[in-house]
């Protein structure tokens, strides 16, 4: 018995929001984050990403990261933070990040 294989790039999730999502936009569904690589119109199937490194990410003030410490997306504020509580893993710091800094860098769903 022959077997198809096809290329699945589990790295990207095709997703149709219901509102417009901006280019770079942060998306949670179920707990998870996912970063648009691109602007979605409204109602029109669009990529996301689960994977990848990203800069410039917002982050929450006063907290200082380390390399590879566990990031967390407060979707009150929409920035990262080091606290669990409620909010959404969002992945691993790529480097480290003063506490003054208003951005950090993220390994996007980095395995916890």
């Amino acid at each position: 018995m022959a077997i198809a294989l096809k290329y699945n790039d589990d790295s990207k999730l095709q997703y149709t929001p219901g509102s417009a999502v901006a280019n770079k936009e942060v998306v949670v569904l179920n707990g998870q984050l996912f970063i648009a690589p691109a602007a979605i119109a409204a109602n029109t199937l669009g990529v996301l990403n689960r994977r990848g490194s990203y800069t410039g990410v917002d982050k929450t003030t006063g907290e200082a990261w380390t390399l590879n410490q566990k990031l967390y997306w407060v979707t009150g504020t929409s920035k990262l933070t080091t606290t669990v509580g409620s909010n959404a893993y969002a992945g691993r710091a790529g480097a480290a990040a003063a506490s003054g800094d208003t951005t950090g860098p993220l390994v996007l769903n980095a395995p916890a």
